[in-house]
C-alpha cells in the first residue's frame, strides 16, 4: 500500500517497460545490422556482376570489331583456303620436297621478304606483278609478321604457298627458275642457341634452346597483385602497388637472366614473348649481344611441359592459298 502511495510499484512498472523497450530495440538494431550486412555483400555482388558484365560487353565488342576485320578482308579477296602451324621436323622435309620439283626455266618462283620490308619495295617488283598473279599479291600485302614472309609460287597454279618462318629472315630474294630455291629459308640448326624470354607478371619463364629442344631453363614466381578488391585500398593506390610489385619481378627475372647469360656461350638469338612490355623491361641492362625478336603470342607458361612453347616459337605458319 506504501508502495501504491509513493509511486514505487508505477516506477517499476516503468522500469520494465523500459527494459522491454530496450529489448525489442536491441533485436531490431542486431535485424538491421544483419540486413546491413546482408545489403552490402548485395553490393558487393552486384558490383562484381556488373564488371563482369562490363567485361563481357567489350570482349562482345572486341570479336564484332575482329569479325568486321574479317569481313573487310574477305571483302577485299583475301581468301587462305588453310592455315597450320609447322614444326621444325617436317618444315625440313616440305622444304626439301619443294625443292626436288623441276620444271621449265621459268616456272617456279620464290619470294622472301624481310620483316622490315614490302614486297613492293623489291627492284623488281614489276616483275613479280607480271609473273604472279593480284589475289597472291595482295594476300601477301596484307598479312603482318614480325619474321618476315617466304612465298612458293609456281605458274601452273599447282604451288601457291606462303610461310611465316619462326626466326626473321634477313636478306631479300626473287628468284625465277625451273625450280623452287630455299637456301635462306632453314630456321637454326641445333648448334645455334636461342634465349627465350616470355614475360607475365608475377610468373615470368627463361629458357635456352638449340632449335627446339630445351637445353636449360628456369621458371621465376614473385607476388604480383592481380586485381583490385572492393572495399580495401583506393583503385590509385592499389594500381601504384601493383606497378611497384611488376617492377621488382622485372628485376627478379632479369637477375635471373643475367645468370644465364653468363653460363650460356654464344647466344645467337634471343625471342621475347608474353607481355612483351614487361620482356623489354627485363633485359634492359643485360649484356646479350644480339638483338631481340618480337613474338607476339601468349606464350602461356606450362611448367609441366615447357617444351609446348617451343614448338610455337619454332613453328613454321604456313598458308594455302
Amino acid at each position: 500500500m506504501f508502495d501504491r502511495y509513493s509511486g514505487k510499484e508505477e516506477l517499476n512498472q516503468e522500469i520494465e517497460t523500459l527494459q522491454s523497450r530496450i529489448l525489442e530495440m536491441e533485436i531490431d538494431l542486431r535485424r538491421l545490422e544483419k540486413y546491413e550486412r546482408k545489403l552490402k555483400v548485395a553490393v558487393n555482388d552486384r558490383q562484381i556482376v556488373e564488371e563482369k558484365l562490363k567485361a563481357a560487353h567489350k570482349k562482345i565488342e572486341t570479336l564484332e570489331h575482329e569479325l568486321e576485320k574479317r569481313r573487310k578482308t574477305e571483302d577485299e579477296g583475301i581468301s587462305i583456303s588453310q592455315i597450320e602451324l609447322v614444326n621444325f621436323r617436317r618444315i625440313q622435309d616440305i622444304f626439301g620436297e619443294l625443292s626436288t620439283l623441276v620444271g621449265d626455266k621459268d616456272q617456279f618462283i620464290t619470294l622472301i621478304i624481310p620483316p622490315d620490308m614490302g614486297v613492293k619495295s623489291f627492284p623488281q617488283y614489276r616483275d613479280i606483278e607480271l609473273l604472279t598473279d593480284a589475289k597472291t599479291l595482295n594476300i601477301v600485302s596484307k598479312i603482318k609478321t614480325e619474321t618476315g614472309l617466304i612465298l612458293f609460287y609456281d605458274r601452273p597454279g599447282i604451288i601457291r604457298e606462303i610461310f611465316l618462318p619462326p626466326i626473321p629472315v634477313i636478306e631479300p630474294k626473287f628468284v625465277v627458275a625451273e625450280k623452287f630455291s630455299t637456301a635462306g629459308t632453314e630456321i637454326p640448326g641445333e648448334n645455334l642457341q636461342t634465349l627465350v624470354v616470355a614475360a607475365h607478371a608475377g610468373e615470368s619463364l627463361l629458357m635456352v634452346a638449340s632449335a627446339d629442344k630445351e637445353e636449360k631453363s628456369r621458371l621465376v614466381r614473385s607476388s604480383v597483385k592481380s586485381k583490385h578488391g572492393k572495399g580495401g585500398f583506393s583503385q590509385r593506390r592499389f594500381e601504384r602497388l601493383r606497378d611497384e610489385d611488376i617492377v621488382h619481378h622485372a628485376e627478379k627475372v632479369r637477375q635471373s637472366l643475367i645468370e644465364i647469360a653468363e653460363e650460356t656461350e654464344n647466344i645467337d638469338y634471343i625471342i621475347l614473348c608474353g607481355d612483351i612490355l614487361l620482356a623489354k623491361e627485363i633485359i634492359k641492362g643485360v649484356n646479350i649481344p644480339v638483338s631481340p625478336i618480337i613474338r607476339k603470342i601468349d606464350a602461356k607458361i606450362d611448367p609441366k611441359d615447357p617444351g609446348k612453347l617451343l614448338k610455337e616459337l619454332f613453328a613454321y605458319r604456313r598458308y594455302r592459298l
